[in-house]
């Protein structure tokens, strides 16, 4: 049975995510210790709500479904 690693998030406009990813250099400048860390490329920068961890298709189906049920409300 495969797995899939789940989160819910919110998706950040690109004008957001743009400003985040040239935030990280200003960051970079004043802790250059942070430079050795793992960026993440702006276009996959989100706010997530909620880790949900490993799902087994089944249970990765029941999630979409009562995520989209609430969203539709």
């Amino acid at each position: 049975m495969s797995k899939t690693r789940c989160f819910v998030a919110v998706e950040l406009s690109d004008e957001v995510r743009a400003r985040l990813g040239e935030a990280r250099y200003s960051l970079v400048a004043l802790a250059p210790g942070w430079a050795d860390e793992k960026w993440v490329a702006p276009q996959n920068l989100h706010l997530t709500l909620k880790f949900l961890g490993s799902l087994s298709d089944n249970d990765l189906a029941c999630v979409h479904a009562g995520l989209q049920c609430r969203r539709s409300r």
